[in-house]
């Protein structure tokens, strides 16, 4: 049985307070020029100078948005939950919601364009949802597509219209007019990525609801627990029929996307904070220094002052 000890609202200074953070940025935080950037009603984040904000934040963000990156000029090294990718011109880079990114090294003069969405308003917004969303499950394990010149200049317009319309006066039918153009923009970047990639329908509409609603209480709840009852009790079904729901969608059973989820936050942590093992240990609500050292081990195969060291060393 998992031990996990009572969860606090306590954080170890430095932490940032996840849990409480939200789905697309608040542009003016970014201190960023305005005009390369568009907010479309906090559902879709659409950025022209990807490389200003790449500057301000060079630390890893998990991603709480489906992300879809460009690679306009130069190349870019990058980790996606800590394996290694390199992007150049050309390059579509597909980042799922949940997914931690770490920009390790940008050439000089290296650019791109990006759009965010919100897991919300693909949902609400897209009729084959649960296709779109097939599709972003393959990406998870095929991130990075290099696509046709013709297909590049595709996406540019795409986004140059996008950018334009949500700079347009507030006016009636507005928001309507642009959720219409997300509409027809997600669905021409999927027909191109969807022919560079195998997309597995998905054949139970019900499986997937339930694993969307799963993946969001994990990002919620992961430092309040990480047991398969606790995420079943929330979502009132048992949990076997959560774990075999989670993996007719996404292949892994609910213990092991809750482990992976863990494992991925407190790599990062480790990477880049200060703090000690048990400082982290306590951030994530592990019992102790000791059960968390065993399932960091456990899951990757190091412990965490092995881990650290190993990254002192690249």
């Amino acid at each position: 049985m998992q031990k996990e000890k009572k969860h606090t609202e306590v954080l170890p200074g430095g932490f940032p307070n996840e849990e409480t953070g939200s789905e697309i940025p608040e542009i003016q935080d970014l201190d960023v020029d305005q005009s390369d950037w568009g907010l479309i009603e906090k559902e879709i984040f659409i950025g022209r100078n990807l490389r200003q904000v790449v500057e301000k934040r060079p630390s890893a963000q998990r991603m709480d948005m489906v992300f879809v990156a460009l690679c306009t000029r130069g190349s870019v090294l990058f980790k996606i939950d800590g394996q290694s990718f390199k992007a150049g011109r050309g390059s579509l880079i597909l980042v799922a919601p949940g997914r931690m990114v770490q920009i390790e090294y940008l050439k000089e003069n290296s650019n791109g364009i990006g759009i965010g969405i919100t897991r919300n308003f693909l949902k609400n917004a897209i009729v084959e949802y649960s296709n779109l969303w097939s599709l972003m499950l393959e990406a998870q394990k095929q991130p990075l597509v290099r696509i046709l010149p013709s297909e590049t200049k595709l996406i540019e317009n795409l986004h140059t219209q996008l950018l334009q319309a949500s700079h347009l006066p507030e006016r009636p039918f507005k928001f309507e007019m642009l959720r219409s153009l997300m509409q027809a923009a997600a669905y021409q970047m999927a027909m191109i990525v969807s022919s560079y990639m195998e997309v597995r329908p998905l054949d139970n509409n019900r499986d997937f609801n339930l694993y969307f609603r799963f993946t969001q209480a994990v990002a919620q709840n992961y430092r309040q627990s990480r047991r398969v009852d606790f995420y079943a009790d929330k979502l009132c079904v048992t949990p076997k029929y959560l774990s075999a729901s989670v993996k007719a969608v996404s292949g892994k059973t609910a213990n092991r996307w809750i482990d992976e989820y863990v494992t991925v936050e407190a790599r990062n942590l480790l990477r880049v904070s200060t703090h000690s093992v048990r400082q982290v240990s306590d951030y994530l609500n592990f019992p102790d220094a000791s059960f968390f050292t065993k399932f960091f081990k456990k899951n990757t195969g190091l412990t965490p002052r092995e881990f650290r060291e190993k990254m002192r060393q690249q």
